[in-house]
């Protein structure tokens, strides 16, 4: 893993308490480190793991069709449809991660969060094995 790298904790670990949605990997310190990795999670705090402890997530790939959630407040950018174009997960803009570039059907483009789209298939969601 690398410094960016957007992380949960793998169901059944002894961190499973520590479970807050999502993490980014802000750290990575040497090899021959008991806790490799330092991450912080959606509600500010910060801990240490090994890549036994979390697991690489996506919500979405280059490709996926995507539209924008109705709570998203950037729902009145496009109508319809989109497509990911691009995932980026340090692409970040006071505080907010746009990590999935997503042009419209219309031909608008632009960075959104995960939160802010909805994946056009329900069924499609990805998580990276080690």
């Amino acid at each position: 893993m690398k410094v960016g790298d957007r992380v949960e904790i793998i169901p059944g670990t002894r961190f499973e308490h520590q479970a807050c949605g999502t993490g980014i990997v802000t750290a990575v310190h040497s090899s021959d480190s008991i806790f490799p990795l330092t991450v912080r999670w959606e509600n500010g705090t910060e801990y240490l793991y090994t890549d036994r402890d979390v697991r690489l997530v996506t919500f979405y790939k280059v490709g996926d069709r995507v539209r924008l959630a109705p709570d998203s407040k950037y729902f009145d950018q496009f109508d319809g449809l989109g497509t990911i174009t691009e995932v980026n997960p340090t692409v970040s803009d006071e505080g907010d991660l746009f990590v999935y570039s997503v042009t419209a059907d219309s031909g608008y483009s632009n960075g959104y969060r995960h939160e802010d789209l909805i994946l056009a298939d329900k069924d499609k969601i990805h998580v990276m094995a080690d």
